[in-house]
């Protein structure tokens, strides 16, 4: 079957020029039926003017729109014309009627064992809508006044779980994700510019003049962002096709046990990470690898607290050993305890050498073990660290290489964070101001607030011009020795520079990868001038960013290079110089 063919809409033609959309529905009724039509659009003009004598039909049932194509249809001596149309239905809703269900109920948690789920939130009265067509499920929650949508992409879905729930007479569906769930905010108003406005030219049979908006985590105890699964409690008999249209669909013959998990609610901005007691002796890079081994999925974000207590006794280079081994999992280890004892077991055995420190290998390799954070509307995930060729900051302030971090923000799905997402029109005019969602709030939020892991608090420090493309920047941990400020005063004076992207650009300098060769004092360098040419009242300079370099030197640095002969010319940076040297 061919997708326009498994849309209930169809396109409409030679329509009376006169009609509205009531005098159209009250005639389709009568030859299809009550309850058959929908939603009705009739293309104007311009908004509210003339009909254009064509539009687009979206019946209630696929059963109600085949008839309407078999049977001829004369309205106002026109007859009307009814074709499949690409287009889009005017409002996307499941195909199926069986597939569109309210009054639910939807847990979300995490699995601590296979079957045992801790619940962090529960909500009822959720509409579930289930579209095979469009690969993806809505779950339609209600926060008080407030409506929101989780939109779960099946792509997203690990693994899609039947079961009965212990101690309940209902069955449940449980999705387990790989990402988050995209969160849709409802706004509705007189002055909203919604994508369905009824009027007497546009109908639909429930109210769906609103806009849906993205937003970040509502729950007061951030439960979504702190969630990989979602079970949907089901009540009564529903038709086994909707369990099986979901991807990797499998039954369970045990019991799914739900338990309470408020103890590990959050209200952070940024989760899910886990606590740790400040007066715990675990190193900070330990701490990051078990949150990155809790936001991958390896262990679960109950099983953080009892790494702690055993890895806080042994060194880094141990635990970090043992942790990697657990990266290269490739399901999630409920029993993590037992796990990590007999690894160090294994170690203690072997007595294998560590691998040399981020500081060491940053001075003999001139590479950084780079930890990195990527933040999402809902979640935080903590990677790394990487090597990457290292910067003219970072090796300045090589002693503290632990304390920087690359933060990136992106879509739920690592994808790049599109614009609307931050920043929307929803008002009708010319003159109406953009509305920033959720996630804008969310991204100024970490920027101006920083990100706290542990006993760390990364903040904002800069970024390239790299990175402002990619939307990332560097954070830097403040210590009692060296704070953030302090780093940026080091790197220049940039308080006369008032725009803000030439500012950025400046210190985004210092970011980008170099490779230091030699040192060239002072006595050195030779200042020379430019070389200018004033022609009609204007002035040229023809060598603005250029200089020269000796032969002999020149050579000496293509050797530090690797070169195996001197190239024509360098780009260099020499402390506030930027630019090009050619060899003279």
């Amino acid at each position: 079957m061919s997708v326009a063919a498994e849309k209930p809409t169809v396109a409409v033609s030679n329509l009376p020029q006169t009609v509205t959309v009531l005098d159209l529905r009250h005639f389709l009724e009568s030859q299809l039926g009550n309850d058959s039509i929908f939603t009705l659009e009739i293309s104007t003009e311009r908004k509210q003017w003339k009909s254009r004598s064509f539009g687009r039909i979206q019946f209630n049932t696929l059963e109600a729109k085949l008839e309407a194509m078999a049977v001829p249809l004369t309205f106002e001596s026109h007859t009307l014309r009814l074709s499949e149309t690409t287009y889009e239905d005017i409002v996307v809703r499941p195909v199926e009627p069986k597939h569109r269900l309210n009054n639910c109920v939807l847990h979300a948690g995490f699995f601590v064992r296979e079957c045992c789920m801790s619940v962090l939130e529960s909500w009822e009265g959720v509409r579930v809508w289930v579209m095979p067509e469009r690969r993806r499920v809505e779950f339609w929650v209600w926060q008080g006044s407030e409506c929101y949508k989780l939109e779960i992409m099946f792509h997203d879905v690990l693994e899609t779980v039947r079961c009965s729930l212990a101690d309940r007479d209902a069955d449940a569906l449980v999705l387990k994700l790989k990402y988050g769930p995209k969160i849709y905010q409802k706004i509705s108003g007189p002055d909203i510019d919604s994508k369905f406005s009824a009027d007497r030219y546009n109908f639909c049979k429930e109210d769906f003049d609103f806009r849906w908006v993205r937003t970040i985590d509502f729950s007061t105890i951030k439960s979504i962002g702190q969630s990989t699964s979602f079970c949907w409690q089901i009540e009564g008999l529903l038709a086994s096709d909707i369990f099986t249209s979901f991807p990797r669909y499998r039954e369970d013959v045990n019991d799914l046990i739900l338990e309470d998990a408020k103890e590990l609610s959050s209200t952070s901005e940024t989760v899910p990470l886990v606590k740790c007691n400040p007066a715990s002796n675990l190193a900070y890079e330990i701490l990051f690898q078990i949150n990155s081994l809790v936001q991958t999925q390896k262990i679960s974000l109950g099983a953080g607290t009892d790494l702690i207590e055993i890895l806080s006794k042994k060194d880094v280079e141990t635990a970090f050993k043992v942790l990697q081994k657990m990266h290269k999992l490739n399901f999630t280890c409920y029993e993590s305890d037992s796990f990590v004892k007999t690894q160090l077991h294994v170690l203690e055995r072997n007595c294998k050498s560590v691998p040399p420190s981020s500081y060491k290998r940053l001075e003999d390799q001139n590479v950084l073990s780079c930890h990195r954070a990527l933040i999402t509307p809902s979640k935080i995930y903590c990677l790394g660290p990487e090597l990457e060729t290292s910067n003219y900051v970072v090796k300045h302030f090589a002693s503290y290489a632990s304390d920087f971090m690359r933060v990136t923000f992106f879509e739920e799905d690592w994808s790049k964070l599109p614009a609307n997402a931050i920043s929307t029109s929803i008002q009708r005019g010319i003159f109406a101001k953009p509305f920033r969602t959720g996630i804008y709030r969310r991204i100024l939020s970490v920027l101006q607030d920083g990100i706290v892991i542990g006993a760390k608090r990364f903040q904002f420090l800069a970024f390239s011009g790299s990175q402002l493309r990619s939307n990332s920047v560097w954070m830097f941990a403040s210590n009692d020795k060296v704070k953030a400020k302090d780093i940026r005063e080091w790197m220049g004076c940039f308080n006369k520079i008032r725009s803000v992207s030439k500012c950025a650009a400046r210190m985004g300098q210092l970011f980008s990868s170099s490779k230091q060769t030699l040192e060239v004092h002072g006595q050195d360098v030779e200042i020379i001038p430019d070389i200018k040419v004033i022609s009609d009242d204007i002035d040229y300079c023809f060598s603005d960013g250029i200089g020269k370099i000796s032969e002999s030197f020149g050579w000496v640095v293509a050797q530090k290079c690797g070169l195996n002969r001197t190239p024509s010319a360098f780009q260099i940076r020499y402390g506030r110089y930027k630019g090009v040297v050619a060899v003279d």
